[in-house]
């Protein structure tokens, strides 16, 4: 993948291994990418906490939704046939539709972990604006170049 290259020699140049969730070190289009991804972030893990060594790892997502109001999901740089494909391959959503489907998982429980989730967001939101507004220093804290 072309987006993928600027990743890898980066990685590289720093002398740091690397993964990335696009071609060539990830070949899936399915449900299966979720997983594949998760067992490769395991390992990522263990590689960093037993050799104390950085790691490179990059996830390469689609954004269906537009930057702002000002900016669709469609019209201006890509097409709505575009978006929808993207959206057939969706790897949370196959993942779902497998789980429901062979696992035999009840639609009850994600629909528990759906509320969940949005309770979380929901008391995040509340959190952040009821509180201070930080200060002006704060902009600076734990920035680095």
């Amino acid at each position: 993948s072309r987006r993928a290259q600027p990743a890898r020699a980066a990685s590289a140049a720093a002398g740091v291994p690397a993964f990335s969730s696009a071609p060539p070190d990830l070949l899936l289009e399915s449900e299966v990418v979720i997983l594949a991804v998760r067992d490769q972030v395991s390992k990522v893990v263990e590689y960093i906490r037993t050799s104390k060594r950085p790691y490179f790892l990059e996830a390469m997502t689609y954004r269906f939704p537009g930057h702002s109001m000002a900016d669709p999901a469609h019209g201006h740089y890509r097409t709505k046939a575009e978006v929808d494909d993207a959206k057939k391959r969706d790897p949370l959503l196959l993942l779902k539709e497998r789980l429901l489907s062979k696992e035999q998982v009840p639609e009850t429980d994600f629909k528990a972990i759906e509320e969940s989730v949005k309770k979380s967001v929901q008391e995040a939101v509340e959190f952040a604006e009821s509180s201070p507004a930080p200060s002006l220093s704060a902009l600076e804290e734990d920035v680095y170049s």
